[in-house]
């Protein structure tokens, strides 16, 4: 009986790892790229790696986990839509895709502000 348990932790593991290479994997990625532009000669290429440093040195790792993570589903629920995608999985409902970008804009600008507000207000 308890076989089936140690089955799914092994599976789950197994994945946890997975994800993990994977994460490490793009953020070497990432984080060689933008080493290798702000070190680069052109000018354009060199403020851009200085962008990128500033911006994910000077955003606190939490803030920029839910950033990354409710704005790339805006942008893929947007990706979805330009493609063309009707999929709807409540049909008496507006699909969130058919909603106003702007109204969805402002509705992740205040999510992230009132995040923000949140985390200076509880860690002081």
């Amino acid at each position: 009986m308890s076989s089936g348990y140690i089955t799914s932790i092994f599976i789950g593991t197994w994945l946890t790892f997975q994800v993990a290479l994977g994460s490490l994997l793009v953020a070497v990625v990432m984080g060689l790229a933008g080493a290798s532009a702000k070190l680069s000669a052109q000018p354009l290429l060199r403020g851009l790696g200085g962008l990128y440093s500033t911006v994910i040195r000077g955003i606190p790792d939490l803030v920029l986990m839910l950033l990354i993570f409710y704005g790339g589903q805006i942008g893929l629920n947007a990706l979805i839509e330009a493609l063309g995608s009707g999929y709807n999985p409540e049909p008496g409902r507006t699909s969130f895709l058919k909603q106003d970008p702007h109204v969805l804009f402002k509705r992740f600008i205040f999510t992230c502000a009132h995040s923000l507000y949140l985390r200076y207000t509880v860690l002081g």
